[in-house]
């Protein structure tokens, strides 16, 4: 029913002063009330199963409020019926490991999508121009066929010239779309 704290102890735990002998009770309140019943439970579980070692990861109250996160593991020791008489064991803080590995999956998951733009951006880029250069060769036959046919007279030819004109006029668009495009692409 006691828990017998080593000397460092305290200062793993975020206590000022040496924390010597404390209730189980005093632990399980210190436990996170999220994490209390499942770290409790299998703590009892080793205990009451015949078990040799017990670990669980954690938040653990500090006395300033705050939460660590510990690796805490033990040994059950039996007496001669196999009855758990004690657990030995140690606190690890993880607290600052825990942070550096959800900072490095941040930074992960940054940079897949900064790639992602990158390769979008990329693909745009190359679109842009490989669109642009059929769409100037339209642009320049199409106004090329309406300078042959001022040329020519009749109806026909005013059919013919009006299409050539809607064909310049949607490929000048589409140009235009594409510049936009490459535009957007190049403020990222």
């Amino acid at each position: 029913g006691a828990i017998h704290w080593s000397d460092t102890a305290a200062d793993v735990l975020g206590y000022p002063e040496r924390l010597g002998t404390t209730s189980i009770a005093w632990w399980q309140d210190r436990v996170h009330p999220d994490d209390r019943d499942q770290v409790v439970g299998s703590l009892g579980h080793a205990i009451r199963k015949g078990r040799a070692r017990w670990a669980a990861t954690y938040r653990f109250r500090k006395a300033d409020g705050d939460y660590l996160i510990v690796l805490d593991r033990g040994f059950v020791i039996r007496g001669d019926e196999g009855e758990g008489v004690r657990v030995v064991g140690a606190i690890a803080d993880l607290t600052e490991r825990q942070r550096a590995e959800e900072a490095i999956r941040r930074m992960q998951a940054e940079l897949i999508h900064v790639s992602r733009l990158s390769a979008m951006g990329t693909m745009a880029s190359t679109l842009a121009h490989e669109l642009n250069q059929p769409l100037t060769a339209v642009t320049n036959f199409v106004h090329g066929s309406r300078r042959l046919l001022e040329t020519v007279e009749g109806e026909r030819a005013a059919g013919v010239r009006e299409a050539l004109a809607s064909a310049e006029a949607g490929a000048l668009r589409a140009g235009q779309i594409v510049r936009r495009l490459r535009d957007l692409v190049a403020r990222g």
